[in-house]
């Protein structure tokens, strides 16, 4: 297939996924050995071939938290391997101790930026915003990864409510709902100034990570009470943002996301029950979010949607 046609139909199908830039067609083209290629994993050398090119222009931008592993890492990874053009910030406490981060930091040495940056430390998201300023200027989506459910030997998940711990249930509300806000906070204007423009989309993205559990009509369980309340805090945090993104008309769609129960470190000691059709690879369920992300569009502001894009209740 010639170059120039590639190129065009790597454009098209930029615009229609909502993160390739759309004058990807009006630069250099972009040869690779077939169309197929765009989503799978292609060879080092064409990647460092393309990523030289890339280097010249400006990009469509993305932020990942939580990037060391799990959803956050698998985000990172598809969002450069899937999205030719597309800079990701991956973003962890310490991103130098994520092999996987690591490997695609070495896999593409321009486009994937790493950055230590932990979400329940303010000053290293006002540091990492201003750092994005200053290099980019700009930002064009958020995925906000950062959780927990537990930790070993610290944190438990309560089964009742005399396990209850002040302690636990602050650190947890700490992660899971009051950081993400705060990452929204420091880079608001980066997405206001992204505008989405190089997506063509009517707004920057912030998708939050968010669970059905944390869902009020839904939850006919007891247990979980710091991680449920914690998501369920975020829910009104996220929605909050987007009344004010509507009433302010700021360029801004924030949503959340439900991706499913997924084989995750965060996960794993609790879906030994779940049905294996039940239970998501990350691959599998960072595609069909991905799929949720690059179709939003204003009027989805504030709403909360699962994996196979029903609306989950609040």
């Amino acid at each position: 297939m010639a170059c120039g046609m590639l190129t065009r139909k790597l454009a098209g199908a930029g615009r229609r996924l909502g993160i390739v830039s759309p004058a990807i067609s009006s630069r250099a083209p972009l040869c690779r050995a077939s169309f197929s290629s765009l989503f799978s994993d292609p060879d080092e050398a064409v990647v460092e071939e393309d990523e030289a090119q890339l280097n010249k222009y400006h990009e469509p931008l993305a932020l990942v938290t939580g990037a060391s592993r799990g959803l956050g890492l698998e985000f990172t990874r598809q969002l450069l391997t899937k999205y030719p053009g597309v800079v990701v910030y991956g973003t962890a406490r310490n991103p130098d101790a994520s092999e996987g981060l690591q490997a695609l930091k070495r896999r593409h040495p321009i486009r994937c930026e790493l950055a230590r940056m932990d979400v329940t430390k303010e000053e290293t998201v006002e540091a990492l915003a201003k750092e994005i300023h200053e290099k980019y200027g700009r930002l064009d989506l958020i995925v906000n990864c950062a959780g927990i459910l537990h930790v070993p030997n610290e944190i438990k998940p309560e089964t009742i409510v005399e396990q209850l711990e002040p302690e636990a249930m602050m650190r947890v509300f700490e992660v899971n709902a009051v950081g993400p806000a705060i990452v929204a906070k420091h880079f608001w204007e980066l997405l206001k100034i992204g505008r989405g423009t190089k997506t063509g989309r009517a707004g920057a993205v912030i998708a939050h990570i968010s669970t059905r559990s944390s869902s009020m009509k839904e939850n006919t369980l007891a247990a979980w009470y710091g991680y449920r309340g914690s998501k369920t805090a975020l829910n009104m945090l996220v929605k909050t943002m987007a009344q004010e993104a509507m009433s302010r008309r700021d360029p801004v769609i924030t949503c959340l996301l439900h991706p499913g129960t997924v084989n995750t470190t965060l996960s794993k000691p609790y879906s030994k029950d779940v049905p294996k059709m039940k239970l998501f690879s990350c691959d599998y369920a960072v595609e069909r979010l991905l799929g949720i992300i690059n179709k939003v569009r204003p009027e989805d502001n504030g709403k909360f949607t699962s994996w196979d894009r029903q609306e989950v209740p609040w």
